[in-house]
């Protein structure tokens, strides 16, 4: 759960960026990884 809650933070902050990407990118390969 902790991973889907940092996945989730990650994700959110993207969106409140708009355009920067790289947040969400990195999110994906950390909760991938620890999957």
């Amino acid at each position: 759960c902790y991973h889907y809650g940092y996945f989730n933070f990650w994700s959110a902050r993207s969106v409140k960026l708009g355009s920067n990407v790289i947040p969400t990118v990195k999110s994906i390969k950390g909760y991938l990884h620890s999957v």
